[in-house]
């Protein structure tokens, strides 16, 4: 990661709004510190399929040489002002492909989102440049205790429908 992919993470993570909630940074690990491990990053937006209203989205999730999960992600979708922040339970990696697990920390809307359930997703890191989208997964939310290691372990690639989002201004790390 360069200093200015560091800055830019620093900067949307930052900008992920107050004005909804209260601000939650979950700080950037870099791949370069002592340990080893997988480092898996990203920030952006997608447009949702069904009506191409903006869903942002923020992650940072380590897993460190002993297996141990730390880091967490938040998304807000814009359509219907939701947004809710997971601590990461459990992480695996095939190929470019990060899967993502974990229990809802905190939301806006406890209603629909309810704190204390599952949330998971996967992400795909295409490379940089030119023709190089990654991609993102819908996240799944309010799921049984538990199913965040089944998601994990099976690595499902058909999460609510078969074509991950492309992220439109933003960047996956799988390092």
């Amino acid at each position: 990661m360069n200093l200015r992919s560091a800055a830019l993470s620093i900067a949307v993570l930052t900008a992920c709004s107050t004005e909804n909630g209260p601000s939650r940074v979950i700080a950037p690990l870099l791949s370069g510190q002592a340990g080893g491990g997988i480092l898996f990053t990203g920030a952006g937006h997608t447009d949702l399929p069904v009506n191409g209203e903006m869903r942002n989205f923020t992650f940072h999730v380590r897993k460190d040489s002993d297996g141990n999960v730390s880091g967490g992600y938040r998304l807000h979708r814009h359509d219907i002002d939701a947004w809710f922040t997971v601590d990461a339970t459990c992480m695996t990696v095939s190929g470019n492909t990060a899967w993502v697990g974990g229990i809802i920390s905190d939301t806006n809307v406890p209603n629909i989102i309810q704190v204390g359930t599952v949330s998971y997703f996967f992400a795909t890191d295409n490379g940089e440049g030119a023709g190089a989208a990654d991609r993102l997964s819908r996240a799944r939310t309010n799921d049984r205790a538990g199913q965040d290691r089944v998601f994990c372990n099976t690595q499902p690639t058909n999460l609510f429908d078969p074509n991950p989002l492309t992220i439109l201004q933003g960047n996956v790390q799988l390092r």
